[in-house]
């Protein structure tokens, strides 16, 4: 279930004047920070190391906001525990691909497995700390 209108309000809160700033830009970049709440309906994304930790966490919020979430971890048993929450928390579709990241044949096969799921992959988020 994608974030409702009173999280997003809670999330959009004025800023103090002791809170530190949002993102940082050159004065001469005119640009706006991606906004809080923003949909990812219709999209598929990867996240690796969604086993457990940061990961998970990662991948849970990816599909609370709409995304259809590949869910990459090397422990079989704790991707398929991550996919079951997602699942069981919001309506998208999650996969588990049991991968080793730090070996090319298997990232090749993540992006295979996940185009095979989702049709296309939209994104690819790594806070498993290996260098792809």
């Amino acid at each position: 279930m994608p974030l409702g209108e009173a999280e997003c309000e809670t999330l959009d809160r004025p800023r103090g004047p002791r809170d530190p700033p949002r993102h940082r830009t050159k004065t001469f970049i005119r640009r706006r920070p991606p906004p809080l709440c923003m949909s990812l309906d219709g999209k598929a994304v990867a996240v690796t190391g969604a086993g457990s930790g940061m990961g998970e966490q990662t991948a849970r919020t990816f599909a609370r906001r709409g995304a259809d979430v590949a869910v990459v971890d090397i422990d079989s048993d704790a991707a398929g525990e991550t996919v079951a929450a997602i699942r069981a928390d919001t309506d998208a579709e999650a996969v588990a691909v049991t991968a080793d990241v730090s070996a090319a044949d298997d990232v090749a096969g993540v992006i295979n497995r996940t185009g095979e799921a989702f049709g296309a992959i939209d994104g690819l988020h790594n806070p498993s700390l290996i260098h792809l």
